[in-house]
Order: C-alpha cells, then structure tokens, then sequence
C-alpha cells in the first residue's frame, strides 16, 4: 500500500468527488499508484455532476456490479427523485416524472415534435408496458456501454440496435421533424427555445444544432425520471474502497507547480507532505480556481453566477423543492442564456449563467444579476417580487457554447489545450497532464465524463 512517505505517484488527481474517485481506482486497480487531492479550487457544479439520468444511475449501477464497488451497485439509495420545470416564455413544461408521464407532457405541450398534429390520447399507449421498455433499456444500454463500449465505437446505431420500437419511434419523428423545419426555418420559437435551455441543462452545450446522437440522447434525458445524487455522502463511502485498495486522499492546496519539458515534474503540496512527483496529473471539475493551469477552448464558455435567497412564501408555494430552469426566447446568444434554481438548506439557490471574460468580476455583474432575476421571478409570479439577497458569488457550473456549423459528430470531445499559465504571455501547452468536464464539451453532458473515465488508464 503506498504512503504519504512515497513522493512519487502515477497520478496525481485534483479535486475530488465521486469521479475523480471511481477515475483513480481505475488505476490502483492495474496496481498504479494514485494520489487524490482535495484542492477546493477545482470543483464540479451539482447540475453537472448532482443531476442524474436513468441513464446515468444504470451506467454507474453497472460499473459498481462489475467492479465491486458496493457503495456504487447500491447508488440508489444516494439518490432523491426530483421534478424538474422548464419555463419557456411563460410556457413551462414539467418533467422528471416517469418516461409514460414525461412523453404526455412533451405531447401536450409539443405535439408536433413527435409528427402529430392532434394527439389522440385513446392511442398513445400503455403506462405501465411504456415505462418497463424504458427502463428495461436504459439498463441494457448502460451495460453495453460500460462492458463493450468505448469513445471510438460509441454511434447512434449502437443505441438503437438495443432500442424498442416504441421509443425508436419517438426518435425517428423527434429527428425527423427538427431536420425539416430546421432546414426551411419553420420550427416554431417556443419550440427552438425549450431545444436551446433543455440542451444548456441536460448536456451543457448551447447551441441550436444537435448530431443525431446528442438528439437521442437528449430524448432519453427529457423522458427520464430525474434524480438528484446526495453526492457528499456517495463520495465518502467510495473513499473508503479507495483507500482499501491502495489509494491515498489529502485534503490541501498545491501551492506550486512545476513541468519539465512540457510535462509534469512536482507539485508543492501545502501540508507538511511538501513537494510530491506525478507522472500523470489530471484535473475532474469545472474551471480551475487561481491556479497556474488554463484550459483553453475556441467556444464561448459560460460560468453561473450563484445567487443565493432567502426563502420566502411566494417562492416557496410556486417552486417548492423542485428544480426550475428559465429563459427567454431573446436570450439565445445573449449574454445570460438562461438560469436554473433549486431549494437547499432553507434557501433558494439560483445559477445564472453568463458570458465569461477576461479580468471578470463579481462586483460587476451584481446589480445587473439582481435586476435580471427581479425582473424574471415577477414574470413567473405574476406580481412584484423583491428578493432577498443573501450572497452572490461565482460558482463552479460551466456551460459552452457549440458553434459548429454541420450535425456530423466530427469527435466525441471539442478541441482543448491544457496549458502551463504560470508564466504570463508565454503559455506552453502540456503533456500528460489531463482534463475531464464540461469544458471538452461531450456531446453527452455528463454521460460523456462517465464513458472516458471509465476506460481509465487506458485512454491515457
């Protein structure tokens, strides 16, 4: 078992949580050496990695059986069902309910999505028989991706081959009526809207344009229950299996970094460990916090700007415990797309995303931030609201704008360079060094982070 008094390791992970976790065991497992380090600046935002699919909970249920990871096989009983409410000019469309109860309310609100005109609700199907072929394959699916599947062979025909007719079908009008209307721009503004915020939401991507895969998968996600991960509690238990199996966590900051050639040569740890020597580092979490690490992207990259209320009757009697997401149809391409808000602790926490820039500051965005959600809660309310601000802060959610021109899948991650900032004006792009994110923009949101940190050491 290694020790903190061995100064060398194959990896060295930043941040830590329930991925970097289930990442490093990869590599214990083909008896590497791995530290993880609890460095509070590198962090995920709780949509990204606090926000579940069946999808997902299949896919982490399955690697927990295979794997025996015990606290993983029984993810479940981490996990709360949650609603979660998309509001569109002044339209909201309420899901994360059962696959039967998420299709009717996709149908009632967007009926011509799914090539229908005037829904027929004697013939739309049986409850029960439409929700066991969703989970039933949802299941299937997640075990073929995590036993059989890798970055390189992921397509969309590896799904359907797997898919029951009855969800083949919702596709197939779901595709079938986005690529017409897209191409004579018929698609109504609503609709185009809900397309825009359920993307920023569910696969953190903002764009108007989808492969076909990242259009699957978006189906799949709207018709999925939501469930939101007690991420915390999850963390701490695969610690412990960590730990037992020769992994070593330390919660500190790395004061100093320093390549060689491009690559890694130490990393001054600010506890009384000192100076450690990776091979490897690699960094699972939004954006890096003052730290001498950039990620360079050519897209736009939205950061939230985290706004936190006080609860209050109004808010509680229309939101309730639930997850809420707005936006406007002016807003796409602005520079506020859309926000998000959740109750937590006794208060309402809300994620406004904005346009990040160089030399960005809070005090900036402050008053502007107030007015905006001033202005959007009295909307939804439909009477004055004045909100009681407890703090506002930058947060750790990253949302990205896709601005390619075609719907081919061209790769599975975007383009990014991971570079050494330490030096200003003279950033060297470095090796062995590794990012996993919303920040490579994965066509699949989240889905995407859990398919290549499951090949581990082997895609590295």
């Amino acid at each position: 078992m290694s020790s903190m008094l061995d100064k060398n390791f194959d990896l060295t992970m930043v941040g830590k949580n329930y991925l970097s976790l289930l990442y490093s065991m990869e590599y214990t497992d083909w008896g590497k050496t791995a530290l993880v380090v609890d460095d509070k600046r590198l962090e995920y935002g709780h949509i990204y990695s606090g926000i579940l699919s069946e999808m997902d909970v299949a896919f982490l249920e399955t690697w927990g059986e295979d794997k025996g990871i015990s606290p993983l096989a029984g993810i479940r009983s981490f996990l709360t069902p949650r609603t979660v409410s998309f509001s569109i000019d002044k339209q909201v469309v309420k899901l994360g309910r059962s696959p039967y109860q998420n299709y009717l309310e996709l149908l009632r609100k967007f009926p011509n999505l799914f090539g229908i005109e005037k829904v027929d609700w004697s013939t739309v199907g049986n409850e029960q028989e439409f929700n066991e072929f969703y989970f039933s394959f949802c299941r299937r699916m997640s075990q073929n991706c995590f036993r059989f599947r890798t970055l390189q062979n992921m397509n969309l025909q590896s799904f359907l081959n797997l898919c029951p007719k009855t969800i083949i079908d919702c596709f197939l009008h779901f595709k079938s009526h986005l690529d017409q209307n897209r191409k004579l721009e018929l698609i109504p503004l609503h609709q185009k809207t809900f397309f825009y915020l359920s993307r920023g939401f569910i696969q953190k991507k903002l764009s108007m344009r989808g492969n076909e895969l990242e259009l699957f998968h978006l189906l799949l996600s709207l018709l999925s229950p939501c469930f939101e991960l007690n991420e915390e509690s999850l963390s701490t238990q695969l610690e412990d299996v960590f730990k037992s199996r020769g992994g070593i966590c330390k919660t500190t900051t790395i004061r100093e970094w320093l390549f060689d050639q491009s690559k890694p040569w130490s990393l001054e740890l600010s506890s009384f460990e000192g100076i450690i020597h990776p091979k490897r580092i690699a960094l699972m979490g939004g954006q890096p916090e003052s730290m001498p690490i950039g990620i360079q992207s050519r897209s736009k990259i939205f950061r939230s700007v985290d706004v936190q209320l006080n609860s209050t009757p109004e808010l509680e009697d229309f939101f309730g415990e639930d997850y809420f997401a707005f936006t406007e149809s002016k807003r796409i391409g602005g520079q506020h797309p859309f926000w998000a808000m959740r109750k937590t602790k006794g208060h309402y926490r809300i994620t406004l995303f904005s346009l990040m820039g160089k030399g960005m500051k809070i005090d900036f965005n402050k008053e502007k931030v107030i007015k905006i959600l001033k202005k959007d809660i009295s909307t939804i309310l439909g009477t004055e609201f004045r909100p009681e601000v407890i703090s506002i802060e930058f947060g750790r959610e990253i949302c990205v704008e896709d601005n390619k021109n075609d719907d081919r899948l061209q790769s599975f991650f975007g383009k990014i360079n991971i570079v050494d900032t330490s030096s200003p004006g003279s950033e060297v792009k470095l090796k062995n060094v590794h990012y996993f994110g919303p920040l490579k923009m994965g066509p699949l949101g989240l889905f995407s982070t859990l398919m290549e940190i499951k090949e581990g050491i082997r895609v590295v």
